[in-house]
């Protein structure tokens, strides 16, 4: 009689992958020698390991196969190395960027901030986006350039749409480096929303896959950033006073050769810091505060500097917010709802306009437009004697409660509405 197969145990098992967070210690990719490919690098207890096949905890992790022209296109660290405190590396990424792009304070901070984030951005629940605007492309491209030496596993691109992202499904889930002022608005929205780890995207061949990363993109205008305003950091490259010297092929290498084995290390010792300051890894909630606190928590100089840039962007993105004409419409609607008054798309239309004019807003919304919108929120409309209106029934009004909360909207809270109250916790 034939013998029954044994069960795989967990000595048996083997994973090919890119990068690994255990509750004891870090695997990442590393690259020592272009003619023998990528390696791994197991950072356990203050100890550092690298081959190309890992075992740990009872599995066998091995590097995933990328694509050749993927290599030559990204930059990996060769291993580790030591960086001296946290205020070293920062003042010496500083000097970088000063001498290359002559980027001055404060835009300098934001940047510098937002690339030890990409050393971290395993760790987030949405790892945080760079919107750079200005209108001198070769200043642009030069700064990318210049990120290529110092952000985790970057691609330089440009020619993107939302068909060939979804074609890059690849294990290294690089920083995405995007020199594109033309980019769609369907794209970068798309961009957006798909920035979420373990959130999966159809690509060709019907496979799915995650596409999450850090991006920098370079939207020329910041009257682009659209969607952007809330979800991304912000800076405006602004043409240099001086002349700057110039960044050859060469350069770049001496700097990533120098740079990336400080910036991993630097990020293999914050990832276990991830759990202290960010004890929600839920995407609802933002993340940018505490995340920027981990990143710098041993350099309080420098948080009581950059914090207050941070808050500053964030009341810019919600004063954008404020001309987002999703929101606004529920803003609008609020009292009505609340009065058992049905509304038709045209005077939503008109109460949309004169609010958002009121606010700077210079396009005016059609009622075809706000009726598409209604659709769009989840609040259905009915056929009335005079056509299509909004009742005010109950669904509608727990939707624009709900609405309000997601967008976070402080609306004054109706008495005697059981919508308003806060929602309990039930077990």
């Amino acid at each position: 009689m034939a013998s029954r197969p044994t069960k795989p145990t967990t000595e048996d098992a083997v994973i090919v992958t890119a990068s690994e967070i255990f509750p004891d210690g870090i695997i990442d990719l590393v690259l020592r020698d272009i003619r023998t490919g990528p390696e791994l690098l197991l950072w356990a207890r203050e100890k550092c390991v690298i081959a190309p096949e890992i075992k740990h905890e009872g599995s066998t992790y091995r590097v995933p196969y990328l694509h050749p022209s993927i290599m030559r296109a990204t930059r990996l660290a060769s291993g580790i190395s030591d960086y001296g405190t946290t205020q070293q590396l920062i003042e010496s990424i500083k000097g970088l960027l000063r001498e290359f792009i002559g980027i001055l304070e404060p835009t300098i901070h934001i940047l510098v901030l937002w690339i030890l984030s990409t050393w971290v951005a395993d760790c987030v629940p949405c790892p945080l986006c760079l919107a750079v605007s200005g209108f001198d492309m070769g200043l642009a491209v030069k700064l990318f350039l210049l990120l290529k030496s110092l952000v985790r596993r970057p691609l330089l691109m440009t020619e993107v749409s939302r068909g060939s992202f979804c074609s890059l499904m690849t294990p290294l889930h690089p920083t995405l480096l995007l020199n594109q002022p033309g980019l769609s608005w369907k794209v970068r929205e798309f961009l957006r929303t798909s920035n979420f780890a373990g959130l999966v995207v159809p690509g060709s061949g019907g496979v799915v896959g995650d596409v999450s990363g850090p991006k920098a993109i370079f939207v020329e205008s910041d009257l682009l950033l659209g969607a952007w305003s809330e979800s991304a950091l912000h800076i405006a490259l602004l043409p240099a006073r001086d002349a700057l010297p110039p960044l050859d092929a060469g350069t770049q290498s001496l700097i990533a050769d120098e740079y990336l084995p400080k910036l991993m290390l630097y990020g293999l010792r914050n990832v276990s810091k991830m759990n202290e300051w960010i004890p929600s890894k839920d995407p609802s909630r933002p993340i940018n505060a505490d995340l920027w606190r981990a990143c710098i928590s041993d350099v309080p100089e420098f948080e009581q500097t950059v914090l207050p840039l941070l808050e500053a962007q964030r009341e810019d993105g919600l004063s954008r917010a404020a001309l987002d004409p999703d929101r606004a419409i529920v803003e609008v609607i609020w009292s009505p709802i609340h009065q058992n008054v049905d509304l038709t798309p045209t005077k939503i239309a008109d109460l949309l306009n004169v609010l958002l004019r009121c606010r700077g807003e210079i396009r005016e919304y059609t009622a075809e437009e706000v009726g598409w919108k209604l659709r769009h929120l989840g609040l259905y409309r009915q056929r009335g004697s005079g056509g299509m209106v909004l009742r005010a029934c109950g669904e509608n009004r727990q939707r624009t409660h709900l609405l309000a909360r997601r967008f976070g909207l402080d609306l004054p809270a109706v008495e005697g509405c059981p919508d308003c109250a806060a929602p309990e916790v039930v077990s």
